[in-house]
């Protein structure tokens, strides 16, 4: 059995461009610094404290949205959802996206 996860290739292109990342893998390119000890480039993917750094792409909702409310979980809190991404991901405003984006699903009528 393998598994493919689609999207996560582009994320290497776009850390060059994206005003969280860019300095910070332009500087690791060049070696190790002090001043970005957390930070680790493998594979062409940074990590920061060993979580997937996610440029400001469109992917960082994406990530929110599935955490949130897809698969079979049900529709995780706001403090549940921030924990659930914040485990294997990581960008600056991480918390403040998840906020906002899970308010956002509270204020949208449901079906009824």
């Amino acid at each position: 059995m393998k598994t493919r996860a689609l999207g996560f290739k582009k994320v290497k292109d776009d850390y060059a461009e994206c005003p969280n990342f860019g300095k910070i893998v332009e500087a690791l390119r060049e070696g190790p610094t002090s001043a970005h000890l957390e930070y680790l480039m493998s594979s062409g993917y940074l990590f920061y404290r060993k979580r997937l750094c996610v440029p400001r792409i469109s992917l960082r909702d994406f990530l929110i949205w599935e955490t949130h409310a897809g698969g079979l979980s049900g529709h995780f809190g706001r403090n549940k959802t921030i924990q659930a991404v914040e485990y294997q991901f990581y960008w600056p405003s991480l918390k403040r996206d998840v906020a906002n984006l899970v308010a956002c699903c509270l204020t949208v009528p449901g079906p009824r």
